[in-house]
């Protein structure tokens, strides 16, 4: 007599999947960062995926930088994340391409990254002001801020008021009108007038 059977064996081979497999970047400025934007590995066969490198290629590949923390290998249905990170170095369309190595196959991620066209840029100087001792229901002399758009577009002004936990003993003018255009500045005038004793602040 005989007999016969079957054996099933599980497959062992690992199998990469990248999401998204582009990923577009846009920045306020020249030189300056733009946030983070994260790319997922997963491992959707057996066995056990190794991601061995990634870096990244072409016109503007210094424009762009990848942080792979994926050190371990991932089991079935495991992920791991890479931060990928923008900063321009000039004006224009910048792109490159972030390419992931795996035990499995090698895979292409399209990078592509912009400065933005036009945006305002505000700073205020100084970042305090320090009016020491006032008598009670008097005024102090006027302290100066400078509001500046150093930015490409113009900055639209909504109400300038104090704040914080003595806003009614500050007082604010100003003539920034209701749009503050691109590289310039204005002027706020701040006074101090204390309605009763004790350190006041806004």
């Amino acid at each position: 007599s005989s007999a016969a059977w079957t054996q099933t064996t599980s497959s062992s081979t690992p199998a990469a999947a990248v999401s998204p497999t582009s990923v577009s970047f846009s920045a306020i400025e020249v030189g300056r960062p733009a946030p983070p934007k994260f790319i997922t590995v997963r491992n959707s066969g057996g066995g056990q995926l190794s991601i061995t490198g990634a870096s990244v290629s072409g016109a503007a590949a210094t424009d762009f930088g990848v942080a792979n923390p994926c050190k371990q290998a991932l089991a079935r249905n495991q992920a791991c994340v890479l931060a990928v990170n923008f900063k321009p170095s000039a004006a224009g369309t910048r792109a490159a391409t972030l390419t992931i190595a795996t035990n499995d196959k090698s895979i292409a991620v399209s990078l592509s990254g912009s400065v933005a066209a036009a945006v305002a840029k505000i700073s205020l100087t100084p970042a305090s002001l320090s009016f020491g001792s006032q008598a009670i229901l008097s005024s102090s002399a006027a302290q100066k801020l400078t509001l500046s758009n150093t930015g490409n577009a113009d900055f639209n002004l909504g109400p300038l008021l104090p704040s914080g936990k003595d806003p009614f003993d500050f007082t604010v003018k100003h003539e920034c009108g209701k749009t503050l255009a691109a590289g310039k500045s204005c002027e706020i005038s701040v006074t101090f007038s204390p309605r009763s004793s004790g350190e006041k602040s806004a």
